[in-house]
């Protein structure tokens, strides 16, 4: 392991959990999302951490979030549906932590995602979208509380993840695959 991370995860495991941890704790190296869509070819099922501010929320449960930084955005998904985001994250700033990877998502898949959006046109998608894409292990949200005020975040040495990040966690499907819809 190196010294950068070595030190990466002595801070935050010194840390305290904050209310809006959602996930596991993050550990893995910050790169910027201009720095995955321009090395996506040499990052793809890289595990990273970003930045960024989230731009939309699924409206049905939470299950998924596009970040944003400047003019570009990506789609990031929780690993194992195994937590959701508040449906009033837009707009908050968030740190995520997961895989991610070069996509293409069918024509149905697309305006399933744009039907949940804030505002969507699924009306206006036309053929398979190409698209870079985050299966996320963690979510930290600037200055939301996770639900009854707990932060179910755990390290990935403390043996995986904790639920609690929506009314309906732990409802575990397949969502890693992108078929399940809800």
């Amino acid at each position: 392991m190196s010294a950068h991370r070595v030190l990466a995860l002595a801070i935050l495991c010194a840390a305290p959990l904050a209310a809006g941890d959602f996930g596991v704790r993050p550990v893995y190296p910050a790169v910027t999302l201009d720095e995955v869509q321009q090395r996506i070819e040499s990052l793809d099922g890289s595990s990273v951490r970003l930045e960024g501010t989230i731009r939309d929320v699924c409206q049905k449960k939470g299950c998924w979030l596009v970040v944003g930084e400047g003019k570009r955005t990506m789609r990031v998904r929780f690993k194992d549906y195994g937590f959701f985001v508040p449906k009033n994250a837009a707009g908050k700033k968030v740190i995520l932590e997961g895989v991610v990877s070069a996509q293409t998502l069918s024509e149905e898949e697309a305006r399933h995602y744009a039907s949940e959006s804030r505002g969507g046109r699924p009306d206006r998608i036309r053929g398979p979208q190409k698209a870079i894409g985050m299966m996320a292990d963690g979510v930290w949200i600037e200055g939301m509380e996770a639900p009854g005020g707990k932060a179910p975040m755990t390290t990935p040495e403390s043996g995986g993840h904790e639920a609690g990040s929506g009314s309906d966690a732990g409802s575990g499907s397949d969502a890693g695959s992108g078929s399940s819809r809800h």
